[in-house]
This record gives structure tokens, sequence and C-alpha cells, in this order.
């Protein structure tokens, strides 16, 4: 009787791993033949997908992104995006850290700040784009201490940070220097691993195209639900907002502080920059910038979290210049044209304003 119950169960288990094989690339068959239809050319469409999903784990910073060659976005195999330039030999080298911002999100490699700032410096400089998709500044450090155990070392680091940072302290999960989505992952696998072969097969249909097919019927989006902003999250963390913005502030200064004492030891100048962000009540949006951040679904909650962030950090960080830290929450005060391309990502012209200030803090 047990060996028939066991012959059942291992047959169904056998079943359940084919059906959700097979499934799997018959949805994405259609996925690909229905997005065809539409006109994208399939080559085109896969290269893209990957670009945007293509990160492996890494050790010192947990993850990066794969090595890609393409017409517009081009990563090496050390996980460090194309910065477009001609150096001469013994060029002065920048190293910049940042999160999707200055690594360009929706921009080509000739447009990212690193590019854009490598140009303004010319050949004598080389400028190399370290930028990496919600990175954190302890991540930054890391990667630093990284390059720096393997003997490559910079003239210049450059550290652009302050949404990411914010992002995570203030908001969500509103744990300040915690290294977003992380937290989520470390639970689930602890999760999965008490459910043994059932634990596995959750994994495996979480990891299939099963799930995007179940995320776009209940969220309309593949990748399920990608709200950046969610009311109860108001509610949880406006009260304690200020709290939790003084100590993503002070851990970032300490944050620098370090990467100074580093750069010390080793050589090199390090300057600290906190950038800006299109909730911070700072511009005067235009009506597109406003079309674009409402589609990212902001809330009012989140708009006064984040007011609160740069009140903070305008108040913690001007004035520091001896140390080398500068405050560019404002930087597009004054600015009338369109910069964001959403709530914190910028379009070429944001890239280059905020190209030419670097540039303006290297040559002081």
């Amino acid at each position: 009787m047990l060996s028939r119950l066991f012959s059942y169960a291992s047959r169904a288990i056998v079943l359940v791993v084919v059906v959700l094989f097979v499934g799997h690339w018959a949805i994405n068959l259609a996925m690909i033949a229905k997005r065809s239809y539409l006109g994208l050319p399939v080559a085109d469409l896969l290269s893209f997908e990957r670009s945007v999903a293509a990160k492996e784990f890494y050790p010192w910073v947990y993850w990066r992104r794969s090595e890609r060659i393409s017409d517009n976005v081009n990563i090496d195999d050390t996980g460090r995006r194309k910065t477009v330039k001609d150096p001469v030999e013994g060029a002065t080298k920048v190293f910049m850290f940042g999160g999707s911002t200055v690594w360009g999100a929706g921009v080509t490699d000739a447009n990212t700040i690193p590019s854009l700032l490598q140009a303004k410096l010319g050949r004598d400089f080389d400028v190399h784009n370290l930028g990496e998709k919600i990175y954190v500044s302890v991540q930054e450090t890391n990667a630093l201490l990284e390059r720096l155990a393997k003997g490559d070392r910079p003239d210049v680091v450059i550290f652009y940070d302050g949404f990411s940072d914010g992002f995570a302290g203030v908001y969500s999960p509103a744990v300040p220097r915690d290294v977003r989505n992380m937290r989520d992952a470390f639970y689930r696998q602890q999760e999965l691993a008490n459910h043994g072969v059932f634990g596995f097969l959750i994994e495996a249909f979480r990891q299939s195209n099963w799930q995007l097919l179940i995320n776009y019927l209940e969220f309309g989006d593949s990748r399920g639900d990608i709200r950046d902003f969610k009311e109860e999250w108001d509610t949880e963390n406006r009260a304690k907002a200020k709290d939790n913005a003084i100590r993503v502030v002070t851990y970032w200064l300490e944050n620098c502080r370090q990467v100074r004492a580093i750069g010390h030891e080793y050589g090199f100048k390090a300057l600290c920059v906190w950038q800006p962000n299109a909730l911070n009540g700072q511009k005067n949006l235009t009506e597109e910038e406003i079309s674009r951040i409402s589609k990212k679904g902001v809330t009012s909650g989140a708009r006064e979290i984040f007011q609160t962030l740069y009140s903070v950090s305008s108040e913690f960080l001007r004035g520091r210049q001896h140390n080398n830290v500068f405050f560019m929450g404002d930087v597009f005060r004054n600015v009338d044209e369109a910069v964001y391309a959403n709530h914190f990502l910028l379009n070429e012209a944001g890239n280059a304003i905020v190209a030419d200030r670097l540039h303006e803090l290297l040559r002081e």
C-alpha cells in the first residue's frame, strides 16, 4: 500500500514538473508571438528584455549586471557599463558610483552621466561607470573595496547618491542602510527551506512564466505588483519619516567619511554628492514630467515623506564642501525644461546638467 502511494506521489511530482516546464516555454513563445504581432522584432525584443533583467549574483555587493553587447547598452565582464571615451595613457582615473541614475537607465551609453562627464573633462581623464540598479551607498563602498583589493586604483572617486538610500531608509522598507529587496528574498528562502520538495516546486513556479502569466492577469504587468508607492506604506512611515531621514543622512555622511579615510590610505580624492529627485518639491515640473511621474502612482504621503528627507538632507549637508560633500538636491530649481524621466531618473538633458555641475566640482 505504501509503495503504491509513493509511486502515485512520484508520478504526480513528475507530472507537475513537466507541466511547469512545458507551460513555461509555451507561455514564453506566446509572449514573443504577441509582441512580434505588435510590430516588435523578436531579436530586438529579447535583447531588450535581457538588458533590463539580466543580473547575476555577486558576493561583494549581492548583484550586478551581466555582460552585454548591443548598439546602445554595453556592459563588460566586470559589470561596468560602457563610458564613451578615448583617454590618453596615464589619464586621471575617475570611478563614479551610484544607482540607476548613474548607470543610465533609459539613455544610451553616450548619454549617461559618466559619459557626459568624460566628454567635458577630455582625454586627460578616464571615467568609469560603476553605477548599478538600486544600489545603496554601502554596496558602492563594497564595490570600491573590491576594486582596490584587485589592484584597480582610481585617482578620484565620486559617490552620487540619495534616492536609493532615502527610498530604502524612509519609505520601503523604511530601514536606513537596508539593501533593497534582500530582506524579503532571505526570509522567502528560509521559508522554502522548511518545506522540502514542495518548497522547491513553489520556487520553480515563481521562477517560471506561469507566474508571469498570473501576474499579468492580476496586475496587468508580467512583473506583478511593481508599485513603488503604496498608501499603506505612507501610513506606516509618515510619523517616523524625520527620525529615519536623520539616520539615513547621518549614515551616508559616515559612509563618506569612511571612503575619505580609504582614499587617504590608497591615494585618491573622494567626492560625495547628494542627488536631486522629482518628489522633493525643488523644481517647477513641466506637464511632461508630471505626466511621467503620475504613471508611477506616486502618493501624496510619499511626496510628504520625500520632502521631509529633502529638508533634513539640506540642513545636514549644505556647507560641507571642506569635506568634499556636496548637496545637489536643488540643482534643477531654476531649470524650466523637462529633466526627469520619472520620479528620480533623468533624461539626457538632466544628465547633462548634472555632468556640468560635477565637472565644475572636479575643476575647483
